[in-house]
């Protein structure tokens, strides 16, 4: 399967449109990477996202083709909404997942790296657009099978960003993760949202979204609080890393002194999916259908550079 790291972060807010069009992109983005800020022309970057976010392997160079096409106008599309995103500091975008994972170096040494050029140069200034304005281009390594609505996520809806069964040939991502109560109650007293009088003695999960998703979860001791399900898995990621909790997609059980959660997906499940891609590209879609599927609603279309 794709090696694929997550990102899109939740929605912040778009690039304005301009009066009657599609907005105006520009033509370079300022970035961070390696503590230095470079001049990166757009296609460029475009591409070097592409080829750091997803590496499909050894698979036939038409699969390579669609797959890249997709993530490459995703990864233009979320750049130049989020430009002076880090306006502050004096540059557009970071190199990592805040923003998108950005490695130049890719660009002469992946295995797809020439392609991803070509796409790249071809889909030129090509973005993703909803009643005129960019959208909100998020994207996840993996749904575990069905997408997540972006109201039930972040709590701000996007009529492009819904609930979706991803029912493709190739299976989705299924993991198993122990979590030690004690090592569980320590992570979670760091955090002022889901600190509870210890000791920690159940998870609840009281409520599931329309994916399938653990919407809200109970954190109980002697006293008790419950919290958003994203809220719950950044919090325990952030103190014990991204694979002791890969999705709110889950299910759990008490087990000895801890509990073990099974669950499927990598990722918040919002957008784009790109192991859902990786399989539909397998199947003989197009980057545009892929984006249809996952944006429904959203249209591709050539913007200005300025």
């Amino acid at each position: 399967m794709a090696a694929a790291a997550l990102a899109g972060c939740a929605p912040g807010r778009p690039a304005a449109p301009e009066t009657g069009g599609v907005p105006a992109i520009g033509e370079t983005l300022r970035v961070q990477h390696s503590g230095r800020v470079e001049t990166v022309p757009i296609d460029a970057y475009a591409a070097a996202v592409a080829l750091t976010e997803i590496a499909p392997g050894a698979v036939p160079a038409a699969v390579a083709d669609a797959l890249y096409e997709a993530q490459i106008i995703v990864a233009r599309t979320y750049a130049v909404s989020r430009r002076g995103r880090h306006g502050a500091e004096g540059f557009d975008l970071c190199d990592a997942t805040h923003c998108q994972r950005y490695e130049p170096a890719r660009l002469k040494s992946a295995r797809w790296a020439e392609l991803a050029s070509r796409i790249a140069s071809r889909t030129s200034r090509g973005v993703l657009v909803h009643d005129g304005r960019l959208i909100e281009a998020v994207f996840h390594a993996d749904c575990g099978g069905h997408t997540a609505d972006a109201r039930d996520v972040w709590g701000a809806a996007r009529p492009y960003l819904v609930a979706k069964r991803d029912a493709v040939k190739d299976p989705h991502r299924e993991w198993t993760s122990d979590l030690d109560a004690g090592r569980l109650a320590a992570v979670l007293a760091r955090d002022r949202r889901t600190r509870i009088d210890p000791p920690l003695r159940d998870l609840v999960i009281v409520r599931r979204d329309r994916s399938g998703r653990a919407a809200r979860i109970r954190i109980a001791g002697p006293t008790q609080v419950e919290v958003d399900g994203d809220v719950f898995r950044a919090v325990v990621t952030a103190g014990l890393g991204l694979r002791a909790l890969p999705s709110t997609r889950f299910t759990l059980r008490r087990q000895g002194d801890g509990w073990q959660l099974r669950g499927t997906g990598f990722g918040h499940g919002v957008g784009l999916c790109q192991a859902g891609a990786l399989s539909r590209a397998r199947g003989g879609a197009k980057g545009a259908e892929i984006l249809g599927f996952y944006y429904p609603g959203a249209i591709i279309r050539r913007a200005p550079a300025r």
